[in-house]
């Protein structure tokens, strides 16, 4: 379990693109030894460049290492190329869905994300109930946390998927403190003390970022897979995404409309089929399509 590694940053708009595009041309960029080449190549500040270096491995982005002089090293991952070769300045929603997913799942290096979306069954909640139910889950692993870590878990997490409202958005783009992820809008604050947890706006989730996300839960040798699977299992599309049922059918509709896959309903038995499972390829299609 790993909490506030993020120093209280949550991921800012532009630092994806930054982060990307600096490992690629130098993969010890955030090695402690590069640090003063990390702040003027990403114009960021030495902690948030430290807050970006986990950013990076946290939602699958890179992966870390050590080169044989014991510099840290990040490198792309196989998604990572994927984004970098089809959208490399991240102006596609899909690919901040697909990060997310990569948060959302992230049970040891993201743990608040994960309890969120995966174990808090509340819908509507305060800062106090999410702070209850994530020491329970905590104490329950055998573990203790200190409470100034949670409470800025709560915060960065809140910040990270809160739509923002500014009077006057190109001074706060200027300071680069829009989140990348706040155009999920999953997370809204009703009132002083209420937040609510949202379901995803039906045109702002594409079929086919679902699809690939199914293809890379399941096993290599798998092409079927039951609904309620799919809407229930932690770590899965409903759970991770934060789908309604509802919501869930209308884009395995969609997806068998294309032709990738079939609805089966038998006997109360319901499952899908998948026709087509090279989840690279349904990614590659996405993006030609978009972009």
């Amino acid at each position: 379990m790993i909490f506030n590694k993020h120093g209280s940053f949550y991921l800012r708009k532009s630092w994806p693109m930054k982060g990307l595009k600096a490992i690629r041309q130098e993969p010890t960029i955030f090695t402690p030894q590069n640090e003063a080449l990390a702040v003027d190549t990403l114009g960021i500040g030495r902690v948030m460049v430290t807050s970006l270096r986990y950013w990076m491995s946290a939602t699958g982005l890179a992966e870390e290492g050590k080169d044989s002089s014991g510099r840290i090293t990040l490198d792309p991952t196989g998604l990572g190329e994927i984004i970098e070769k089809y959208d490399p300045f991240f102006q596609s929603i899909g690919t901040a869905w697909l990060l997310h997913r990569n948060l959302a799942k992230n049970e040891d290096d993201a743990t608040t994300w994960y309890w969120f979306f995966n174990e808090f069954d509340k819908k509507t909640f305060t800062k106090e109930e999410f702070l209850k139910g994530l020491k329970s889950y905590i104490l329950l692993h055998g573990e203790t946390i200190a409470d100034s870590s949670l409470n800025r878990d709560f915060d960065c997490l809140k910040k990270t998927y809160e739509r923002e409202e500014f009077s006057d958005i190109s001074n706060y783009i200027e300071e680069g403190i829009i989140s990348y992820f706040s155009q999920l809008d999953l997370i809204k604050q009703e009132g002083k003390k209420m937040y609510k947890k949202l379901t995803p706006v039906d045109k702002k989730l594409p079929e086919e970022i679902l699809l690939y996300s199914i293809i890379d839960d399941i096993d290599d040798n798998q092409n079927q897979v039951s609904i309620k699977e799919l809407h229930e299992t932690k770590k899965y599309i409903g759970k991770v995404y934060n789908l309604s049922y509802l919501i869930l059918m209308d884009k395995l509709e969609a997806l068998e409309r294309k032709g990738y896959i079939k609805i089966y309903s038998r006997f109360g038995h319901n499952h899908i089929e998948i026709n087509e499972k090279d989840k690279n390829l349904i990614l590659e299609n996405y993006y030609r399509k978009v972009m």
